[in-house]
């Protein structure tokens, strides 16, 4: 099968995380499972960064897959030179995979999926239910990308919540659940545990992962006499991480809260979950959150929002779903750290190894892509279309 793959930011990009990862990790998949793959993508890295490639030439990446690099124009994912070498692209490819709700990189997509008649899957990343805070999300497709939607569309949801969101926004659409996968490290390594227990997050700071409550929970932990170290690391916007810096200081928290203002990679990120005994995700609103899988794969419990789609945590005995504030948060890492956390971990692992592993996330992808290109019927783990009306398709919010 010949895969074309189309993103708004790709590796070596970092600014943006999981979105990045998971299209990287899902091209590698499918490139190791056979399949011809080709990615086109802006050099942005970042609202202001952009990515040291070379630009306009297919650039060979693992597995022997290709990456193609447009500049980016100003700011976002607008690259004038990207429409013109997407139709030139799609002569060859078989079914386009298409990342995010970016107008830059959806509406030529669209468009090019429209004239050469392609199938397309199209996955929103968490778009179409964003968080009531974001500010300039977008919250589904515009007028004009319902209008040009391909006659053989699929929304690709990462968790069972974002199907649900798909189902609300999209209705006249088929939907294939496929979450993204993790890598497991062959072995977890721990450091041994210190007089505190070491708390851990990892990933985008925004105001949506409301890291404001974790530094909330650490403050009434300290209050009751229980020792923690936190450790945020990530990127985001200056605004929220001035305000978080602020409510360190405020709380008298330095000695307890360090904040890291980069994205983790290589060898940092391992030492990162090496050195934690707990990580905690409190967010609002995450359609994957890659990060609690990967610090289950590496043997570390977790405590998850309500926001998150991990209500399973406490099911597989290795974590716990709670409600976003402090006081909820600081009951949960009280509980924990009065439990067998090594046993925890382990059990986490072996979840992940089980439901969330790229080689089973890539070969369901392929199937997909498999149905769509020679017209069969979809997989068992995705929904047909139902009979909805034109005018309902891509029906507003409610």
């Amino acid at each position: 099968m010949k895969i074309l793959y189309v993103t708004p930011f790709f590796s070596p990009a970092a600014y943006y995380g999981e979105a990045v990862e998971n299209a990287y990790r899902l091209s590698l998949g499918c490139a190791r499972l056979g399949c011809e793959v080709r990615v086109l993508s802006t050099d942005a890295d970042g609202p202001r960064r952009t990515a040291p490639v070379e630009l306009g030439k297919p650039i060979l990446i693992d597995a022997g897959f290709e990456a193609i690099y447009a500049h980016r124009f100003l700011i976002g994912a607008l690259a004038p030179s990207l429409p013109m070498r997407l139709m030139m692209e799609m002569r060859n490819a078989e079914v386009v995979h298409l990342f995010g709700l970016n107008i830059a990189t959806a509406l030529p997509t669209l468009v090019a999926c429209r004239i050469f008649d392609r199938p397309l899957v199209w996955s929103p990343g968490g778009a179409l239910n964003p968080w009531r805070g974001d500010s300039g999300g977008m919250g589904g497709p515009t007028r004009l990308e319902r209008i040009l939607a391909p006659r053989r569309l699929v929304m690709h949801a990462a968790s069972a919540a974002e199907k649900e969101a798909c189902a609300a926004r999209i209705p006249a659409v088929a939907i294939a659940t496929v979450p993204y996968g993790v890598r497991v490290p062959p072995e977890s390594v721990r450091t041994p545990m210190e007089d505190r227990l070491r708390i851990g997050y990892a990933g985008r700071i925004e105001p949506r992962q409301a890291l404001e409550n974790l530094i909330g929970a650490a403050a009434l932990l300290r209050d009751s006499g229980t020792a923690v170290g936190v450790t945020i690391a990530g990127e985001g916007g200056r605004r929220y991480l001035r305000y978080l810096r602020k409510q360190i200081q405020r709380l008298g928290l330095s000695s307890e809260v360090n904040l890291v203002e980069a994205s983790l990679r290589g060898s940092a990120r391992r030492h990162f979950f090496e050195q934690i005994d707990l990580f905690v995700m409190p967010s609002h609103q995450e359609h994957s959150a890659a990060s609690v899988a990967e610090a289950l794969a590496r043997g570390v419990p977790v405590i998850a929002g309500e926001g998150t789609p991990w209500k399973a945590l406490s099911e597989h005995g290795c974590g716990l779903w709670v409600k976003n504030d402090p006081n909820s948060l600081a009951g949960a890492i009280q509980q924990l750290a009065a439990m067998p956390l090594a046993e925890m971990g382990a059990r986490g692992r072996q979840w992940i190894k089980q439901d969330f592993d790229w080689k089973l996330s890539a070969r369901k992808m392929c199937d997909l892509y498999a149905a769509l290109i020679f017209q069969r019927p979809l997989p068992d783990f995705a929904t047909a279309a139902p009979e909805v009306r034109p005018e309902h398709a891509f029906a507003p919010a409610r």
